[in-house]
């Protein structure tokens, strides 16, 4: 869900995942997590100011896909 506190799970849709990067708006790595091929990824964002984020996940098919997440 969205906004999230504590972490929000990621789904490749039928891919598995590579990887997912967390950015703040200015464009600094916030976060890093590696999928290790997993179908489903819990991502923790303990810690992050709340605000607006970029979350940029890549499949291990080479897809990539960028999407907003407010965090509290």
């Amino acid at each position: 869900p969205n906004p999230t506190q504590d972490n929000f799970v990621v789904d490749a849709l039928g891919d598995r995942i590579g990887s997912v990067r967390v950015f703040d708006l200015n464009g600094r790595l916030q976060r890093q997590v590696e999928g290790h091929g997993m179908r489903l990824l819990e991502v923790d964002i303990t810690g992050l100011k709340p605000g607006a984020y970029l979350v940029d996940v890549r499949t291990a098919s080479g897809t990539r896909r960028v999407v907003r997440a407010i965090i509290q």
